[in-house]
């Protein structure tokens, strides 16, 4: 059965599945394109050829309106996500509820209130692998929420079956000194180096998703500590992306020492 649920920049989630909150009649979750054409004789050239935003729609189906002014606290609080796990598995994308409308009470004893959402970023689903690795290729391994890919001699495989290159979040823990990684796929390899050294204690970051692109410091709490994007080597791709098939993700410093990373691939979709 299909799920949806709301996440909010407090950390909160809001099950769109409960008996006193429910979210019936769900519309708008396919895709549609924007295409622009050039007509030539009997025949149309496409210039452009673009998705348009999603905006799922639906009725929230209110017990009362104590349910009513409980979503509406937990919108006001921003930072929303929309979630759906059309066959168990989740897909998320930020999103801006763009109207919900308020009836009245009458002979089902419930509030039916359409509403509207306006997704931010295409579907995606996430999932991120850690790992650890000596000279010996030896591999201490956990996963959040579980394993995607093949670790080994510190790389790993990620097996991406869309046909959107996935972003990848690489976090390289220190201590560590100018470290690089690369990504291969079908024989072609982009690379990415930062010319820094990183203490025990904190992480370099280097984000390739879209709209959250960033090569950076931080605490291991997760504090800013300094944006490294002028320290990274220009001479490089950077922010790595695996492409559709099987890429190999690998990590390297200088001298060779262990390396500890953790890697997060973002997979992108226009429905799901």
């Amino acid at each position: 059965m299909r799920r949806f649920k709301l996440t909010n920049g407090a950390g909160r989630t809001f099950d769109l599945m409960r008996l006193d909150a429910f979210f019936h009649a769900p519309a708008g979750f396919g895709f549609s394109r924007s295409i622009s054409a050039l007509r030539a004789g009997e025949a149309w050239l496409t210039q452009e050829d673009e998705p348009q935003q999603p905006a799922p729609s639906g009725e929230l189906v209110f017990a009362g309106y104590e349910q009513y002014d409980e979503f509406c606290a937990f919108v006001a609080e921003g930072g929303l996500s929309l979630w759906y796990a059309p066959r168990g598995t989740w897909y998320s994308a930020p999103c801006i509820v763009t109207s919900l409308a308020k009836s009245e009470i009458e002979t089902s004893r419930r509030l039916i209130c359409a509403v509207s959402f306006l997704l931010e970023s295409a579907w995606t689903r996430r999932e991120k692998l850690e790992i650890e690795t000596d000279q010996g290729g030896k591999i201490y391994a956990y996963t959040y929420p579980y394993v995607y890919g093949s670790p080994y001699g510190g790389s790993y495989v990620v097996q991406n079956d869309t046909q959107r290159d996935a972003a990848l979040r690489l976090t390289i823990f220190g201590p560590v000194e100018n470290p690089s990684w690369s990504v291969t796929n079908s024989g072609t390899v982009r690379r990415g180096r930062v010319k820094a050294a990183v203490a025990m204690g904190n992480k370099i970051v280097v984000d390739s998703s879209d709209g959250a692109m960033e090569l950076a410091e931080y605490t291991n709490e997760n504090v800013f500590v300094r944006d490294l994007y002028g320290e990274g080597d220009f001479s490089t791709v950077r922010f790595v992306r695996a492409p559709p098939g099987e890429s190999v993700v690998s990590f390297e410093q200088e001298g060779g020492s262990a390396i500890n990373a953790a890697v997060e691939v973002t997979f992108y979709a226009d429905t799901v």
